[in-house]
């Protein structure tokens, strides 16, 4: 069995560690207790806003 050429470049190997950090993030605001940053915030949409922007450029880079 051959193995397919991969090209190992920057913009890969970040959105890759980007594309793992983000479940793992997810993971341990779910099962960590992180519901208490948006009860104490004192803007808590905001807070969510920045969760759901900061996924726009993992996705942006998977289409590139």
């Amino acid at each position: 069995m051959t193995e397919a050429p991969v090209d190992v470049d920057v913009p890969t190997v970040l959105t890759s560690v980007g594309v793992f950090a983000a479940p793992v993030c997810l993971w341990a605001v779910h099962f960590g207790g992180g519901e208490d940053v948006f009860t104490t915030a004192t803007d808590p949409l905001r807070s969510v806003r920045f969760g759901v922007n900061s996924a726009y450029p993992a996705l942006a880079s998977a289409f590139d």
